[in-house]
């Protein structure tokens, strides 16, 4: 993957200085030449990932407008037809020409997995900008007259000493109430999905350039739907597929979200890419006797089956070691995730992709949360409001069993309640929110009273109060697109392509068949002739038992772990490690099954949170 960085600066002598040092970064990263950009006040550069010469299509002139581009548009052809370009336009050209004929705006169009950075030589300002959907990684760092920004961390622990962020510890126990552009260090910033940054001598400002539209879709008969959601499926498949040279590759796992994307994904593969086959990576959990509920084997065959020409990988449990994979998660900057099952299984994926020449990754994460409106709703108010339940007695009485665990220490609780550190989204004392493992929620209230056009569509087309969503998605998007940037591979999630999610969102809520007992029904339905019986039908089941088991396997080496870390003032500062260690002996008020699993999952973020803070040293 391309690796975009640079640095505008009011100091001269500062942003040669910074330059120089991320361009020094990246050669012991490992990237290979870079193609560069110098102006008044700003520099930038890509990049390439190693092997691979200069990027000279990544970065296009036209008029006053500079830009340099990273990943993938998949409109590209119909941009190109309508700014009169030749077929075949780099992407960076085809948005220098929109940027140079409708400006800034021209990015609401820009169907695609991408981050551009773009500069007006006529006035000297400086745009940063994101995908819709915050598939690519771009994050930015301001103080002291200066702007650093890059695809991945590696540009700031390249120019800046930095310190672990307090508020990102303390969110980090609050999984759906984590701050979209918080990020593991103080003061370093994600940008967030379809948002523009813009940098002039006036300073900083933000601004939300696109959402979902909302336009009802109404068909006469349930069959059109189904038809229709394939026909745009296959699509936003096949247009990721055919833009890369290289391998492809997919999570796989034995349920029909990636499975879905993998019936797609052969079919491009035989128009595009003929000869070659679809490579897939499936985790197997740990010591699963074959034949029970939790083995999925027989459904990831089946799914393999689906997706035509194809090379399974089976990612044994027994080969990945918790702690082995929180230290490698740092030694690649990518930040500590919520999930503790999802860093484990991507991480190994992603690794044993790159490994295997792959260009592009496909993974259906977040299937399960586009089919149900998850991503289209969320895509929709974000940045527009808050997520808040609509009582904090419902969060207590929807906890399970009743847990409510803190790892962190009595002094950090109530310096939070006197508000002398940042206050996360929800109630400081629930430390565990309830179905955080993938399960989705009653669609929240949000404030904002500029949203009276989605909520009365909503109100027109089907009750909100049956609507779903999972609030973790912003979280696992950015964890996805940082694994990217880190391993060198493109890496996208075809279901939450726009076009996707804006006919997801404005389909009636039935045709979806959101009653959690009839859940997904759109996608069933309309795979129903793709995919095998056992892979539609197939529910998930207790998946963190897998954490828990891994956990008493590697009890020891994860006891030496927290000695470790507890021997360091400054993470018990921070972190009750006395709490960790006995929630991961499996001593919890001796409650057992699925209250403590979800303890457990929850000491290991604190675990990897505790390790970062360990290694950086500081706090802020």
């Amino acid at each position: 993957m391309d690796y975009l960085f640079g640095c505008a600066a009011d100091d001269g002598a500062k942003l040669v200085e910074r330059m120089e040092s991320m361009e020094a970064a990246t050669r012991t990263l490992g990237y290979g030449p870079a193609v560069k950009f110098s102006g008044k006040g700003v520099a930038f550069a890509v990049a390439a990932s190693r092997g691979r010469p200069a990027p000279e299509h990544r970065l296009a002139k036209v008029g006053n407008w500079v830009v340099a581009f990273s990943g993938f548009l998949y409109n590209e052809r119909e941009l190109a037809a309508r700014l009169h370009l030749e077929v075949g336009a780099d992407d960076a050209a085809i948005v220098a020409h929109g940027l140079a004929e409708r400006g800034p705006e021209f990015a609401r169009d820009m169907n695609g997995d991408w981050t551009c950075v773009v500069f007006n030589k006529a006035d000297g300002s400086l745009h940063l900008l994101r995908d819709q959907t915050g598939s690519s990684s771009l994050l930015y760092r301001h103080n002291e007259g200066s702007l650093t920004f890059g695809t991945t961390v590696h540009a700031f622990v390249a120019t800046d000493r930095l310190s672990v962020s307090g508020q990102f510890l303390i969110a980090s126990q609050y999984p759906r109430g984590m701050p979209y552009d918080l990020t593991v260090y103080a003061g370093v910033k994600m940008l967030r999905a379809a948002h523009r940054l813009d940098w002039s001598g006036a300073g900083l400002s933000l601004h939300h350039y696109w959402q979902p539209a909302i336009a009802a879709i109404r068909y006469d008969r349930l069959e059109d739907y189904d038809a229709h959601f394939c026909e745009l499926y296959a699509k936003v498949v096949e247009d990721r597929v055919r833009r890369v040279s290289g391998g492809v590759g997919l999570t796989l796992s034995g349920g029909f979200d990636s499975g879905s994307v993998g019936v797609w994904a052969g079919d491009a593969m035989a128009r595009h890419h003929p000869g070659e086959a679809l490579q897939t990576y499936s985790y197997v959990p740990y010591d699963v006797e074959p034949g029970s509920v939790l083995d999925e084997r027989p459904a990831i065959n089946a799914a393999l089956a689906a997706c035509g020409k194809a090379r399974g990988t089976i990612i044994d449990g027994h080969e990945i070691s918790l702690v082995q994979s929180i230290r490698a998660m740092y030694e690649r900057q990518i930040e500590p995730h919520y999930a503790a099952i999802s860093q484990l299984y991507l991480y190994r994926a992603t690794a044993a992709a790159q490994a295997d020449g792959v260009s592009l990754l496909l993974t259906g994460q977040m299937g399960n949360a586009t089919v149900s409106r998850a991503v289209a709703i969320e895509l929709a108010l974000e940045g527009r409001g808050q997520p808040r339940p609509s009582s904090w007695s419902e969060w207590r009485q929807r906890s399970l069993h009743g847990i409510a665990v803190s790892f962190l220490p009595k002094r950090v609780r109530a310096a939070l309640y006197r508000r002398r550190l940042p206050r996360p989204r929800f109630e400081p004392s629930l430390m565990l929110h309830p179905d955080f493992q993938g399960s989705t929620e009653r669609l929240m209230h949000w404030t904002g009273t500029d949203m009276a056009g989605l909520e009365q569509h909503f109100k027109q087309h089907g009750s909100d109060s049956n609507a779903r969503m999972h609030l973790g998605n912003g979280r696992l998007m950015r964890f996805w697109a940082g694994m990217s940037a880190s391993c060198e591979m493109y890496t996208s999630d075809p279901t939450i392509d726009p076009r996707l999610v804006e006919f997801c969102l404005n389909i009636p809520l039935e045709v979806f068949g959101v009653n959690p007992n009839a859940d997904r029904q759109l996608i069933r339905r309309a795979m129903a002739h793709r995919m095998p019986r056992e892979v539609l039908e197939r529910k998930r089941v207790n998946q963190g038992s897998d954490i828990s088991r891994r956990i008493q396997r590697e009890a020891d080496e994860l006891a030496a772990m927290v000695a470790e870390l507890a021997a360091d003032p400054l993470v018990r500062e921070w972190w009750d490690m006395d709490r960790v260690a006995a929630v991961l002996r499996g001593n919890i008020n001796d409650k057992q099954g699925a209250a403590l699993q979800i303890a457990q999952s929850r000491a290991l973020v604190a675990l990897r949170a505790a390790y970062w803070m360990h290694r950086v040293g500081s706090v802020a």
